[in-house]
């Protein structure tokens, strides 16, 4: 393979170079005259990189100064087509009083010396002239050219303007936006009473559209009935009740009926058993009535000669007890139940003598003593 010096190259290459670069020429206050070109795919980037900090108007003018000290070629006749680097001196911070080289970017130093000092109405007439620069070379760049593939139509177009202008919309300030659209007359103003008419005025509109589009129908007329011809209206029909069905004769089943108050049952009487009361002992000789409310088998025995002591009330009881037994086994034997028992009335007796309150006190009021309970068993473990 052949191999080709570097100088060689770039003469026969010469033409090649700076190709779709479109300068533009603006006269400035009739003091300064500038010429600026398109930029370059890597100075867009070096200008996002710049200014991707800054938010509001500082982003703007970044922008703007951003594209306008990139593009300048020739500033007052100075040519800067082929300078890139500039030497300057500025102050040694390490050296008080003394100055050093420092080599500058062209960009950099037009920003830092001529730029700061302009107004930003210069610095906007020039960044507009830039954008000049680029529509002219997109459209030298279209000249003389035939696509294969058509170009994009009207709604491509739109569709990509649309987008871009979002995206730098996001960018910008809501009063700046505000002011350009106004600018353009793209800014929307409408007052409330204009709004108000315009809806009811919508309305009214509607109203007429929808009253031309569906016409009203004609009713069509309905003929007197005569009234000799209105029929009468049909009677309900009657529902014939269902027939009985078979079963018992219920006329004789009441006629032969008994009232349950006027039915005699034969139904047993349960014996009670009254309790024995307590008699005072009566002297001998004396006979006293018979108390009331007793059993009639003990009132032969109550009534005969008085007995004395707990003897008199045990024979009562015993002959008391005899009684019920002998008309329990006659109601047992006629009806086969027995009657039902009667309560007991359980008597309560005080057997344990009342306890001193001054030996109870001298109980529960003692000092605790101390030392092991006697009652307490070591446990003992097993033996293995």
């Amino acid at each position: 393979m052949g191999v080709m010096l570097a100088r060689n190259l770039r003469e026969a290459l010469k033409k090649a170079q700076n190709v779709g670069v479109v300068e533009e020429r603006v006269q400035l206050f009739d003091d300064c005259e500038v010429v600026v070109r398109n930029l370059r795919p890597d100075e867009y980037e070096a200008i996002h990189a710049e200014i991707k900090e800054l938010d509001g108007m500082a982003y703007l003018f970044g922008f703007q100064l951003g594209h306008v000290k990139r593009a300048i070629v020739e500033l007052n006749g100075q040519d800067f087509r082929d300078v890139q680097f500039v030497d300057d001196e500025e102050d040694d911070p390490k050296k008080p009083g003394q100055t050093k080289m420092v080599k500058l970017e062209l960009s950099a130093w037009l920003a830092k010396n001529i730029l700061s000092s302009w107004g930003k109405e210069a610095v906007y007439i020039t960044y507009r002239k830039v954008e000049d620069a680029v529509a002219r070379a997109e459209k030298r760049a279209k000249d003389g050219i035939e696509f294969i593939t058509p170009e994009e139509s009207d709604e491509d177009k739109y569709r990509r303007l649309l987008g871009e202008l979002k995206e730098a919309e996001a960018s910008l300030p809501d009063k700046l936006v505000e002011n350009i659209l106004d600018e353009k007359g793209y800014m929307l103003k409408t007052t409330a009473e204009e709004a108000k008419r315009a809806m009811e005025r919508m309305d009214a509109i509607a109203r007429e559209n929808a009253a031309k589009a569906a016409p009203p129908q004609p009713q069509p007329v309905q003929a007197p009935v005569p009234v000799q011809a209105q029929q009468a209206p049909a009677p309900h029909p009657v529902q014939q009740a269902p027939a009985p069905t078979t079963g018992p004769d219920l006329e004789a089943l009441m006629r032969g009926r008994q009232p349950m108050n006027q039915m005699v049952e034969d139904v047993p009487q349960p014996v009670i058993i009254s309790p024995m009361p307590r008699y005072a002992p009566v002297p001998a000789g004396k006979q006293s009535p018979p108390p009331e409310n007793v059993h009639p088998s003990l009132q032969g025995a109550i009534a005969g000669p008085a007995l004395h002591g707990s003897a008199a009330i045990r024979g009562a009881r015993q002959a008391a007890l005899e009684a019920d037994a002998d008309q329990v086994g006659a109601l047992e034997a006629s009806t086969g139940q027995l009657p039902p028992k009667p309560a007991e009335i359980p008597i309560l007796e005080r057997r344990q003598d009342p306890i001193d309150p001054k030996v109870a006190a001298a109980m529960i009021d003692r000092k605790p003593q101390g030392g092991l309970n006697p009652h307490y068993r070591a446990f003992q473990r097993p033996k293995l």
